[in-house]
């Protein structure tokens, strides 16, 4: 159910950047909900028998430092305006990240 969900948020944030900018707005937050979504998520694949909030965030380091490379890319990805044109996605607003932080964190 957790895949699902994450389609779900993701489309919920294309909606939202669709009705508020355009095809180019929604596109950009349901790309970055669908990357930071999966970010968040993979804490939760760690372990079967524990949750994500009862193990410690460093008991994988290799897993944390491949999270933080990953975030930092897309963060470049989402800030560079030459990046930006290269993924052809535009800039967002602080009401937009927030809807991207929060929808994100959804599937935890």
């Amino acid at each position: 159910y957790q895949g699902m969900t994450i389609g779900l948020i993701s489309l919920a944030a294309y909606r939202i950047g669709f009705n508020d900018g355009g095809q180019q707005l929604g596109q950009t937050m349901a790309f970055a909900v669908l990357a930071f979504s999966q970010l968040l998520h993979v804490r939760n694949l760690h372990s079967n028998r524990r949750s994500s909030f009862r193990t410690s965030p460093m008991s994988n380091k290799a897993l944390v430092l491949a999270i933080l490379a990953s975030a930092v890319l897309m963060l470049i990805v989402l800030f560079l305006p030459a990046i930006r044109d290269i993924f052809k996605i535009v800039e967002m607003d602080g009401v937009h990240w927030l809807y991207v932080v929060g929808l994100s964190f959804v599937p935890i």
